[in-house]
């Protein structure tokens, strides 16, 4: 539910007191499904955050493992 959407029906309930019950209800519900879908995507990012820190990682060791084996060139043998 958006911002407006909330705001028209608060607005509604004090300028109309016998839709109160029925708009606070409304209002509580999105708010519920508001909250819910927030907290799933919060939690997603961080999963999401700790995947990429641990690709990163890999990355990283993988390329320190390339560049370190090309860096070192074998010495030859007399």
């Amino acid at each position: 539910m958006k911002y407006e959407e909330y705001e028209a029906l608060i607005n509604e309930a004090i300028s109309n007191p016998d839709k109160s019950p029925v708009n606070m209800k409304s209002v509580l519900e999105g708010i519920k499904a508001d909250l819910t879908t927030m907290t799933a995507g919060t939690e997603k990012l961080k999963e999401y955050e700790g995947r990429i820190k641990d690709l990163q990682d890999t990355n990283i060791k993988l390329f320190l493992g390339t560049t370190g084996q090309q860096a070192a060139p074998a010495d030859p043998e007399p």
